[in-house]
């Protein structure tokens, strides 16, 4: 193999043993032996078998399963046992992801693969027999599956074999998952994917010749065979059925046409990658799964391979990224008389208690209070931290989604104020942040006016990075403010994000709540402008973009009135096209053509034609300015 993936040496994993009626002998290379009994058979298929063996090693009893297939099932169907076992040797690096895999060995007829023991049983198995404790840690499973997934193909290994069988139950609680059955697998170095492999139920459109126009001369399977099959997997998690077929079918393209008119769900599959209907999401919906679930599902299940998000790309959906776990990051607290008292479990399980107090409060707003908090543990300051107070009155479910948007982007802590967790104190509800001690954007703003102007482009280039971010988990902030822009540190500036109280997800609804902040509002929010949608009041994070243009307009003008979002009747005006944007405070800012340009298209009235935060980011006003290390 070749791109730095290393071709393992099978030879090395070979066993030393000698078989017996009802065990076998295994000697390792110092001459220690080991008895391997045989216990049990614990499944069989068209492969062969796979039995429990049991050993007592160093006074401890191990056990371990081991897969005999016959030398005429690779034959049969053009399988490559060598192939098998390189890909199960390549992933021993991950044992949390994968069953691991300790040799083999073989005989006259058959090949003997020795692996880890899952007596939980397999995925299939558990969601039929717990339907319900399946469908609550969809989420986990499929978080897990996905990095299995990005391991595999980062070693340039497609499975093309996914579907519940071949992913094993490790751990109930929490429930932990591993993905095996590399029989069908292939390492894509220097080979090309051309075989069919799998059940139809699993099995990509194009692996079935079910496309025209994609990979059809070749016939050569992308990666994506593996995004489909999951696809599949959470479809029948959520609903406990695949989304197309009821059973499975191993065959031709050609078969499956003439098939079709019998199998009114083959037939739905067709359809759909013909482009001739939607894909159904009937048992989704009657099935209760979340909005976001059932996008997330959609993103996978595409026809056409190319338009599938990768591995990595899928772990970034908001149903992976803290949506609806909110409860999950609830701190454990008991209200004292000088503060609140949080527990939590150490290291090696002892309790341990954090006393915060406040400190001071050091923000307001119509939603609560803002305060300071020092904690103290074991007799010891610990640091401080800021504690949103929201009142009860404004429904848990402004709670659910600030924490659950926080919780999306704790993985970019360089660019969001990070949530440590939330609890309830009498009437509130409270959110327990980091503490940023130099401010926000707006006391910087006018505490340095003219002085900032140098830092501007590097300022600008920091939110976007965080609206990208936001956009593409499709989180839309709503409230995007110098207010809610927190510095980090001075020298040089670093900015974070803040703020989620309005933000919401834009995936299975529609934004039609006008929230922001007078100053930042976009047309779309006050009423003006075309509409994004016929006869419709739904808008798109595009307002996100606009309050963008506002905050770099206020940044080179140090706050002048004739603000496009401040003046409504110059707003009023601009957006009917009866006047053109103010550009006399700019020109008297010094501001260049470029950086001109660059505010125009973010405070274009349409948000149709509003530049969006990625391709902002590569607008040629940045190439004039020197980023700060």
């Amino acid at each position: 193999m070749t791109s730095g993936v290393e071709t393992p040496n099978i030879s090395s994993y070979k066993l030393n043993v000698t078989l017996h009626e009802d065990h076998l002998k295994q000697t390792a290379e110092n001459g220690e032996t080991t008895i391997w009994r045989k216990e049990k058979e614990l499944g069989k298929g068209d492969f062969g078998s796979v039995r429990l063996e049991k050993a007592v090693i160093a006074g401890k009893e191990s056990r371990r399963a081991v897969k005999a297939v016959s030398r005429d099932f690779y034959i049969n169907h053009k399988l490559d046992f060598q192939r098998e076992l390189q890909e199960l040797i390549l992933v021993q690096d991950h044992p949390d992801l994968f069953l691991e895999f300790s040799g083999w060995y073989e005989d006259d007829s058959q090949f003997f693969m020795a692996m880890e023991y899952a007596p939980l049983g397999d995925l299939g198995s558990y969601i039929k027999e717990f339907k319900e404790d399946a469908r609550s840690n969809a989420t986990s499973i499929t978080q897990q599956l996905l990095e299995a997934l990005v391991v595999l193909h980062g070693k340039k290994i497609h499975h093309r074999n996914l579907k519940p069988s071949n992913v094993f139950i490790v751990s109930v609680s929490p429930l932990r998952v591993k993905l095996v059955g590399f029989e069908a697998s292939q390492a894509a170095i220097n080979s090309r994917l051309k075989t069919s492999h799998g059940l139809i139920s699993y099995s990509a459109p194009e692996m079935r010749g079910l496309l025209d126009s994609v990979h059809q001369s070749e016939r050569e399977y992308p990666f994506a065979v593996d995004i489909w099959a999951l696809g599949c997997l959470v479809h029948e998690i959520l609903t406990g059925e695949t989304p197309f077929l009821d059973h499975d079918f191993v065959g031709t393209a050609e078969e499956l046409n003439l098939l079709a008119n019998d199998m009114p769900h083959l037939r739905i599959l067709i359809s759909f990658c013909l482009g001739e209907i939607p894909l159904p999401t009937e048992k989704l919906k009657s099935s209760k799964a979340d909005t976001e679930a059932i996008d997330f599902i959609k993103q996978l299940l595409v026809a056409q391979p190319d338009s599938r998000p990768s591995a990595m790309e899928a772990l970034d959906h908001v149903w992976l990224l803290g949506c609806r776990s909110y409860d999950k990051f609830k701190l454990e607290t008991t209200i004292s008389e000088g503060g609140v008292v949080h527990t939590a479990l150490g290291t090696t399980n002892e309790a341990i208690t954090t006393e915060w107090a406040d400190v001071r409060v050091i923000g307001r707003g119509g939603f609560g209070t803002v305060s300071l908090q020092k904690g103290v543990v074991r007799g010891l300051e610990c640091g401080f931290r800021a504690v949103k107070r929201v009142h009860k009155d404004f429904h848990k479910l402004g709670l659910s989604r600030e924490v659950s948007a926080m919780i999306a982007v704790k993985d970019r802590p360089e660019m969001f104020v990070q949530l440590f967790g939330w609890f309830e104190a009498y009437d509130s509800f409270c959110i327990a942040m980091e503490y940023l001690e130099y401010g926000d954007l707006d006391e910087y703003l006018l505490a340095h006016g003219r002085e900032m102007r140098p830092q501007i482009g590097d300022i600008t280039r920091q939110i976007l990075k965080g609206l990208v971010v936001l956009h593409r988990r499709n989180i839309c902030h709503r409230d995007l403010k110098p207010q809610n822009v927190l510095i980090e540190s001075l020298s040089p500036v670093r900015v974070k994000l803040a703020d989620f109280g309005i933000s919401k997800t834009t995936v299975g609804t529609l934004l039609r709540t006008r929230v922001g902040s007078s100053g930042y509002l976009a047309p779309e929010l006050q009423g003006l402008g075309p509409r994004t949608r016929h006869d419709s009041d739904a808008y798109t994070n595009a307002v996100d973009m606009w309050s963008m243009g506002c905050m770099v307009y206020k940044m080179f003008t140090s706050g002048t009135n004739v603000q496009p979002s401040v003046n409504i009747t110059l707003l009023h005006d601009f957006c009917r096209g009866a006047t053109d944007l103010p550009l006399g405070p700019l020109r008297e800012a010094d501001v260049s053509e470029k950086g001109i340009d660059f505010i125009k298209r973010l405070l274009a009235p349409d948000p149709r034609s509003r530049i969006q935060a990625t391709a902002a980011l590569g607008h040629k006003w940045f190439t004039e300015q020197e980023p700060k290390s």
